[in-house]
C-alpha cells in the first residue's frame, strides 16, 4: 500500500491497526465531493445521502449474513478458482488492483467458497 510509504504488513502493525483503517477510510473518501460532482453532471441519479459502501460494517455484515443464509440451504459450494494474489501483504487482491499495473503479480489457485443457485432458486433469480 502506498498510504503513507508502507510498503508491509509489518509497517502496518507497526503503525497500528487502528490508525492504518482511519487513514484507508480517509484515502477512499478523498474524492466523494468530486464524484458527486461528476456524476450529477453526467445525468445520473445517485442516492449519495443514503449510500452504502463496502467498508462499512453494517454492509459487510450483510453479505456475511446472506453467505450464511445461501449455506444453510444447501447452496453453496466449495471450488477452486484462480486468482491474483499479493504474496508481499499474504492476501488475494480485489479485482480491480491487477489493473493498475503497479506491481508484478502471480496467479495462486486456491480453495475458495462460491454461491450457486440451484433449481427454482436458479429460476427465481432469473426471472428478477
Amino acid at each position: 500500500m502506498r498510504l503513507n510509504g508502507i510498503k508491509t504488513t509489518d509497517e502496518i502493525v507497526e503503525m497500528g491497526i487502528d490508525k492504518f483503517n482511519d487513514a484507508c477510510r480517509a484515502s477512499v473518501l478523498k474524492y466523494t465531493g468530486e464524484w458527486r460532482e461528476y456524476v450529477t453532471r453526467q445525468a445520473r441519479w445517485v442516492d449519495f445521502d443514503n449510500d452504502y459502501k463496502t467498508m462499512n460494517p453494517e454492509f459487510m455484515e450483510s453479505v456475511l449474513w446472506a453467505f450464511k443464509s445461501l449455506f444453510d440451504k444447501g447452496l453453496v459450494y466449495e471450488g477452486f478458482r484462480v486468482l491474483p494474489y499479493c504474496w508481499n501483504d499474504e492476501t488475494p487482491l480485489s479485482n480491480h488492483e491487477p489493473a493498475h499495473g503497479r506491481r508484478r503479480l502471480q496467479d495462486a489457485s486456491g480453495p475458495g467458497r462460491h454461491g450457486r443457485l440451484r433449481g427454482h432458486h436458479a429460476r427465481r433469480a432469473c426471472r428478477a
